[in-house]
């Protein structure tokens, strides 16, 4: 996502007619449009990495992963975003004008850029944890081997869990599924300090 936004307090109807009129993706943030670009090959390696994992842990079940082409809207605010992955359990649950975009994902991950990380650590962050459906939240750097995860505890708190070694297995309890960090990584060239 870049950083200006192209379009400062849009209507969401303008935002929409917007976002139907181009090619690429933009998301609605506090009435302000931001066109989005594309990522890094360590950006989308990461992604389809994710978007193969969830797939296979998942398979048998109610749930399924999307990658960033599924638009989600955020209910309470009426934010509209395209995070690098999501998984809805379940049917979709849409606008009533928009069969397109869902409101009810269980997952969001955010790989990081540089141009987002600030949001998505902060704002996004805020937005998300808002949504009801939603048990977990996935930030995955890729510059270096590091997963933060925020996962909704029965009680309606929010845990945060971080994992840095390639050793490791990132726990999505919300989900019942575990990832290994070496394989959300797989094939990532990190640069040496």
């Amino acid at each position: 996502m870049s950083a200006i936004p192209k379009y400062r307090k849009v209507s969401r109807e303008i935002f929409l007619e917007y976002l139907d009129s181009i090619e690429g993706k933009a998301e609605f943030l506090d009435g302000e449009i931001y066109d989005m670009s594309g990522g890094t090959p360590s950006h989308s390696l990461i992604a389809n990495n994710l978007g193969a994992l969830f797939f296979n842990k998942l398979n048998g079940t109610a749930c399924r992963a999307y990658n960033s082409d599924l638009t989600i809207e955020i209910p309470f605010d009426g934010a509209i975003v395209y995070p690098d992955a999501s998984v809805v359990c379940g049917e979709i649950v849409s606008p009533p004008d928009r069969p397109d975009i869902t409101t009810n994902p269980v997952l969001i991950v955010e790989v990081l850029s540089a141009s987002s990380w600030r949001y998505d650590r902060g704002g996004k962050l805020r937005k998300y944890m808002r949504i009801p459906s939603l048990k977990e939240y996935m930030i995955v750097e890729q510059v270096i081997p590091q997963v933060d995860v925020w996962s909704r505890m029965e009680d309606g708190d929010w845990k945060f869990s971080t994992y840095q070694d390639l050793d490791e297995i990132v726990a999505l309890p919300g989900l019942g599924i575990e990832l290994a960090m070496q394989d959300i990584y797989r094939a990532v060239l990190f640069e040496a300090e």
